[in-house]
């Protein structure tokens, strides 16, 4: 594809502008299109690991999904040394490598048996880098498993060797977290930029909700008719909504632009208020859609996505120690009051004080009344929001996370 298929922002992230096949050319491999509104963002690391096969990680489903994975990124690096992130896990790492080699320069033949078993944890440590990607991860395992050997190849006994080895390990993982360092700003900035532009499309509607759809606006839009203040304003607003490409805006605007269209047709002409009230209730049905998608992505999805993402590198790195396998299973009772606050802004039927308002995501949905709209969505929403009571009662917090996502897709 060429650049002009895509607008490109200044933090590097794109939009595809129009739907597009991804099959490469001359390759056999099945089509994948790809539509429009979806975000690319170049990613190095897999073009190197792919020999330039694939250059971009693609977010088929626009900002708020490209937005969560940089931010899960800048959580997962933990270049602050927060637990359970990579930066702890490597630093764990060189901090083990640090006590093997003190152990090995300071034992002597006498306790040979003592150093069978720091071999065996040692060689434990090397086989937890086995399917690592990063090419300093591989390197620095290499450096391991160099370093348990206390047999070299002429059959001697070398400390000396296997210590240089072991500080060769630790190189290649400092080397990695001063990447870590890199990636973790690198990416935070991305996070910042999309959170920003998800913002910026977020104003539009409250702008549009304010100006247009609750019912004293669309009584001064009527009452503007005559001096050409309204129609002016209306045609404003059909500009900013046909200036916005990301998904999953793309899909709200291209709805608002042409109901925008004719809502000025409609002034112009001076139609009859009770087509002018239709087309303000359909802006502001499917307004209140774009409010609902953004409390369930930003406020429901994207705790609960990182909450299940710590628990589990939390439970792996218990299952690591403990030497547990079996499939990972989050669950309330590891997290019962970060949990609770996730159903707190899910469901309507949560408990709440006589002064606490109710903005829950399922008390939103029961306000939109869609019929009138292009493509009603609601019932088909509700569906899927019963179903997913089934994943909570079932303690399956990971199924819970995937089918609010596969919700927020069907908005």
């Amino acid at each position: 594809m060429m650049q002009g298929d895509f607008l490109v922002y200044s933090w590097g992230d794109a939009i595809l502008l129009h739907d597009a096949d991804l099959r490469k050319p001359n390759r056999k491999v099945r089509s994948k299109t790809c539509s429009a509104g979806s975000i690319f963002r170049a990613n190095k690391e897999r073009t190197r690991r792919t020999d330039g096969n694939t250059t971009h990680d693609i977010y088929e489903y626009g900002l708020y999904d490209a937005f969560r994975g940089a931010s899960h990124a800048v959580a997962n690096y933990g270049a602050d040394g927060a637990p359970h992130t990579e930066d702890a896990e490597i630093e764990d790492t060189i901090q083990a490598l640090h006590e093997y080699t003190t152990f090995l320069m300071n034992l002597g033949p006498l306790f040979a048996h003592v150093q069978s078993d720091l071999n065996v944890g040692m060689g434990d440590l090397a086989g937890s880098y086995r399917y690592k990607i990063d090419e300093r991860k591989k390197r620095a395992e290499g450096h391991m498993w160099r370093g348990i050997m206390d047999i070299d190849s002429l059959g001697r006994r070398n400390p000396g060797a296997q210590r240089y080895a072991m500080y060769g390990a630790g190189t290649e993982l400092r080397k990695r977290q001063d990447m870590i360092g890199w990636l973790s700003t690198h990416m935070d900035h991305k996070a910042v930029r999309c959170f920003r532009l998800i913002n910026e499309h977020m104003e539009f509607f409250n702008d549009l909700w304010r100006s247009i759809c609750t019912t004293d606006a669309a009584d001064q839009l009527m009452a503007g008719q005559t001096t050409g203040h309204s129609m002016a304003m209306v045609h404003d607003f059909y500009i900013r909504a046909s200036a916005i490409r990301a998904l999953p805006f793309r899909r709200f605007a291209m709805h608002t632009a042409q109901d925008l269209l004719e809502l000025r047709y409609a002034l112009e002409k001076r139609m009859d208020e009770e087509r002018i009230r239709h087309l303000t209730n359909r802006l502001r049905e499917g307004t209140r859609w774009a409010f609902a998608l953004d409390v369930l992505q930003m406020e429901i999805i994207f705790p609960l996505s990182e909450l299940v993402y710590r628990l589990k590198r939390q439970e792996q790195k218990r299952r690591k120690q403990t030497k547990t396998a079996g499939k990972i299973k989050i669950t309330y009772s590891m997290a019962p009051d970060e949990f609770d606050i996730i159903l707190h802004k899910l469901f309507t039927e949560v408990p709440r004080s006589a002064d606490e308002p109710d903005h829950s995501f399922e008390t939103r949905l029961g306000k939109i009344y869609d019929q009138s709209i292009r493509s009603p969505k609601k019932e088909r929403v509700q569906l899927l929001l019963g179903d997913m009571k089934q994943d909570i009662a079932e303690d399956d917090w990971i199924a819970v996370k995937n089918s609010l996502v596969d919700i927020s897709r069907k908005i």
